[in-house]
């Protein structure tokens, strides 16, 4: 098996939404503190994926040195998990 990794946008917009219905812990994380600070409790598809691209920009995030980072990480760890897990 073959983990993938990769960053998309309209998955993490769609985390966002999900975790804005949480059950488990009503309170807002600090990103949806940070939305609701610019926008209110409207949680708008087009209003979520400007708030992230524009949160990346400010934090000159840089998605392929995580990624890269992340696949280290895990290439690290692979053969004992897929020994005990698989």
């Amino acid at each position: 098996m073959k983990l993938l990794f990769s960053y998309n946008i309209e998955k993490d917009i769609e985390n966002f939404l999900v975790a804005t219905k949480s059950m488990n812990n009503p309170r807002p994380t600090k990103f949806q503190s940070l939305y609701q600070e610019k926008f209110g409790q409207d949680f708008e598809v087009v209003k979520i994926k400007n708030f992230i691209e524009d949160y990346i920009k400010e934090k000159d995030f840089n998605f392929e040195e995580k990624i890269e980072v992340i696949k280290t990480n895990w290439l690290s760890i692979e053969k004992d998990f897929f020994k005990n897990y698989a």
